[in-house]
């Protein structure tokens, strides 16, 4: 809680292919009810009421914390031959970049892409 006062803080589920999908929404709403329950402030991106895309954008990524994340830095290949990067199970692929898999590309897009600036200014 204290160090929420200091940095920004963006909550991330780490390893996130080992948990079902059921277990994985039940874990986020956890977090979710500590977060809420001990009051620890998380980065949340600015809502812009004139553009109702990036306020849509802002929503939705707001919606995906905590971010589940799947880290890999193997080249697999699909069952239907493409190739990328991702972890290779007997089921099947889990992909780092496929937003039906883990949240990935959105806390990507969270610090690098369209709230950088905003991370940047809130520590100052």
């Amino acid at each position: 809680k204290r160090l929420s006062q200091r940095v920004n803080l963006i909550p991330v589920i780490a390893k996130a292919d080992t948990l079902t999908r059921r277990d994985l929404a039940v874990f986020k709403e956890r977090i979710r009810n500590v977060i809420r329950t001990h009051g620890i402030s998380v980065f949340a991106p600015p809502v812009d009421a004139i553009d109702e895309a990036s306020a849509e954008h802002a929503r939705a990524l707001m919606s995906s914390m905590p971010f589940s994340i799947i880290g890999s830095t193997q080249d697999v290949r699909t069952h239907d031959g493409r190739v990328v990067r991702g972890r290779e199970y007997l089921w099947g692929v889990a992909e780092v970049e496929n937003e039906h898999h883990c949240d990935f590309k959105k806390l990507r897009s969270l610090l690098i892409r369209t709230h950088m600036l905003d991370l940047i200014t809130n520590t100052e």
